[in-house]
């Protein structure tokens, strides 16, 4: 089968983006090192594809992706309530509900919990 396997995010700290993505519910699968920086790549749970926490202070906060979930509602408050702000809260969009959160460098996430 063919899939996407890792999709770059990049960050000025990886390990405060670390702290934040492990937060959001995503799994560390790797961290290793690679040059004077690291490898260091995050999965949510049961997905083939991961992000690379790609160390490059030019573009910190220049990423984006979509985050798809089965339960938006229990994400938004789970969040919420360990301090991570929301720029948009969940709402009814024509392709299902949508919320939208950035990361600590600003990187966009767009939750979607599909119809």
């Amino acid at each position: 089968m063919n899939h996407i396997l890792f999709a770059s995010v990049y960050v000025s700290d990886q390990d405060r983006a670390l702290d934040f993505y492990e937060r959001v519910g995503f799994e560390k699968s790797s961290d290793r090192p690679m040059g004077e920086h690291r490898w260091v790549t995050v999965t949510p749970p049961g997905a083939q594809t991961a992000l690379t926490l790609h160390h490059d202070s030019g573009l910190a906060g220049q990423s984006s992706f979509v985050y798809g979930v089965d339960d938006i509602g229990a994400l938004y408050d789970r969040l919420s309530a360990d301090g991570i702000t929301f720029t948009e809260p969940p709402a009814p969009q024509m392709w299902g509900i949508q919320a939208i959160l950035e990361d600590p460098d600003g990187n966009t996430i767009v939750v979607v919990q599909p119809q």
